[in-house]
């Protein structure tokens, strides 16, 4: 016994100091790990384990102290164990079990309490405990071969691939996705594999191309895919694939830049988990989930500085959408300012400007026109145009400035910043920053409440943007800092991916309650009833199940008479009223009239005298049709 205290000493060494901080790592550590294994008692007894001083009540004081005391003696036995043997190895046990006591702790906190802020002060707590067990480490001693590197970066492409593939497609299983936008690219798709032409009804509640709202060809390339399997879940799964396919086009920039694999593999996994990607499928999908992978090929080519591969590369971005003209354009123009690629770029940026006010015009003309009411608050008198938006900014730029920093978008950029540990504003050259400007345009100007929230898809091009710029101030730093910086990236990332993305995945859970997937079986059945050769009006989340026919419109945006009607009818109660007040709704036409908390489209359906009910499960769905 004497010999082994004698060896502890031994292997604390001999200042005091020392000892003291090794107790003082491993306290912390114990007491990080009690603190996580206590969270799901006072989850059982509480509704917030984190935020609730209630939740006090529920962890006994004095056995929280021994179990912290009881695992501080024990790891401590463990790290005197290893010390022993060597001094190194107990080192490394020290570095690690502390960081990912802290690590543990704060992903559970950010789960549980969903405030950025919180989140925000938990990673800064996090990165402090990785800036400790990082130091005096030499990260170029660490070598990747080829194939571990490559092994590692399909491990990470199938990180958001699987997430986003998971949970959007359960959002499809469980009748949550709604018409705008699902239903509408669901529909449009069954056209373009019967029809080749990009057709919906449900969109403008008329039959017409999707390239009149948006010009986005790229929706082609999805088409082989679909045509092998013709189901909305197929365009859920390309989704992921296609957004987690970006990066490998990153990892090769990476390498251009000298960063060394294990740098790269780390801004792989910032991409892996970065929110703005993993959330932006929220509603589904969208063009812009081209984005991401098409910016980044464009980036690559012009790295690379290849000739006639600008031309595809080009393309394939600005068919994502109109405005990936802007992208392009910016883009374009860093290349210019910062690369030095002065013919290369500026044949792309005349291409994209020209391309864009071509694609407006011919939207304005034949088109249903451009979105510019999303920044009508700085279009004066609204209702403007691009020209407008311009106008504003040369006369009133301090105005500009108080549109940019409303509150709610600062949250929005603490979460989108936040996931890459502010690196891009650490600028290493002023050039950077122009970057930053479709962030500014797409998401901080405008007034659509959308466009500065994560959990949609109009951060995709933005954050992907804003995530070279980190590169790009990376790739100028010393390589020990480097190795400190995306660490610490790739931390800040998973912190945020879960305390902004975790949640969703909890759709999934829908399936384990029984309740839940009787009344789902009971949609289906009803829907089952509807031929696939009928005309349908459907509430907005029965659209996209019934997506595979030639006219399906919503009920909450037609007046057109259809061979079908579906209804949603969870949430909604229904109650039998009398003959004088289904007289009263339905204009004195008579009919069995049912009242209760539900919008006027669907008792004007329920009520009608021209439909009779064929399938109704109530609470759940009704399928009527046409007398």
């Amino acid at each position: 016994m004497l010999g082994f205290l004698k060896n502890i000493k031994r292997t604390l060494g001999q200042e005091p100091c020392e000892i003291i901080k090794h107790c003082a790592v491993m306290l912390m550590t114990a007491w990080c790990f009690i603190c996580t294994l206590s969270i799901p008692r006072i989850a059982g007894n509480t509704g917030s384990p984190v935020s609730s001083l209630e939740s006090i009540r529920y962890i006994n004081f004095t056995v929280h102290c021994l179990k912290t005391a009881g695992l501080f003696c024990v790891l401590m036995i463990f790290f005197c164990a290893l010390s022993s043997v060597s001094k190194k190895t107990g080192d490394v046990f020290e570095r690690l079990i502390f960081f990912l006591s802290v690590f543990m702790y704060g992903i559970v906190c950010v789960i549980l309490y969903d405030n950025v802020y919180f989140c925000l002060f938990m990673t800064g707590i996090v990165l402090l405990s990785l800036m400790y067990c990082m130091r005096g480490i030499d990260f170029s001693k660490v070598k990747i071969n080829t194939w571990d590197f490559a092994a590692a970066l399909v491990f990470l492409a199938l990180i958001p691939a699987v997430f986003i593939g998971v949970y959007t497609v359960s959002r499809y299983l469980t009748f949550s996705s709604p018409n705008y936008d699902f239903g509408i690219f669901s529909q449009m798709f069954y056209y373009m594999k019967n029809t080749f032409a990009m057709n919906t009804t449900c969109e403008r509640d008329v039959l017409m191309s999707h390239m009149n709202v948006h010009i986005s060809p790229d929706w082609y390339l999805l088409l082989p895919f679909y045509a092998l399997f013709d189901s909305p879940v197929t365009l859920q799964i390309m989704q992921g694939v296609v957004l987690a396919l970006a990066i490998f086009p990153l990892s090769k920039i990476c390498r251009l830049r000298n960063l060394s694999r294990l740098h790269t593999t780390a801004l792989c996994a910032v991409y892996a988990f970065y929110p703005v990607i993993s959330s932006g499928c929220g509603y589904d999908v969208h063009e812009n989930m081209f984005l991401p992978l098409a910016l980044l090929c464009l980036i690559l080519v012009f790295e690379q500085d290849l000739g006639w591969q600008l031309i595809p590369a080009a393309a394939f971005a600005l068919g994502v959408k109109e405005d990936a003209a802007v992208y392009v354009a910016f883009v374009a123009l860093y290349m210019i300012v910062a690369k030095k690629k002065y013919k290369k770029g500026a044949a792309v940026f005349a291409a994209a400007i020209v391309y864009f006010f071509a694609a407006v015009w011919w939207l304005s003309k034949f088109g249903d026109g451009t979105l510019t009411f999303r920044y009508n608050n700085v279009i004066l008198g609204g209702g403007g145009n691009v020209l407008g938006i311009i106008r504003t900014v040369l006369s009133n730029p301090a105005y500009i400035v108080t549109q940019i920093m409303q509150e709610e978008n600062i949250t929005f950029i603490v979460s989108v910043l936040g996931s890459l540990a502010f690196i891009p504003l650490a600028l290493r050259k002023w050039h950077v920053l122009i970057l930053f400007g479709p962030f500014i345009m797409f998401n901080l100007l405008p007034d659509y409440v959308y466009a500065h929230d994560i959990g949609f898809q109009y951060v995709f091009g933005s954050g992907v943007l804003l995530l070279y710029a980190a590169l790009e101030n990376i790739s100028s730093m010393r390589r020990l800092l480097a190795s400190k910086v995306t660490a610490a990236m790739a931390v800040s990332s998973v912190m945020f991916f879960a305390a902004l993305s975790w949640d969703r995945i909890s759709i999934t859970g829908r399936f384990g309650n029984s309740d839940l997937t009787q009344m789902y079986d009971s949609m289906d059945e009803g829907i089952a009833m509807i031929p696939d050769d009928a005309s349908v009006a459907a509430s907005s989340f029965l659209c996209a199940k019934l997506s595979k026919r030639d006219y399906l419109y919503e009920v909450y945006y037609t007046d057109k008479m259809t061979d079908y009607v579906a209804l949603d009818l969870r949430g909604v109660k229904l109650e039998e009223a009398s003959v004088q007040e289904a007289d009263k709704i339905n204009g004195g036409g008579g009919g069995t009239a049912v009242t209760g908390n539900t919008d006027e489209n669907t008792l004007k359906y329920l009520n009608s005298p021209d439909y009779e009910t064929v399938y109704y499960k109530e609470g759940c769905i009704a399928v009527l049709k046409r007398k």
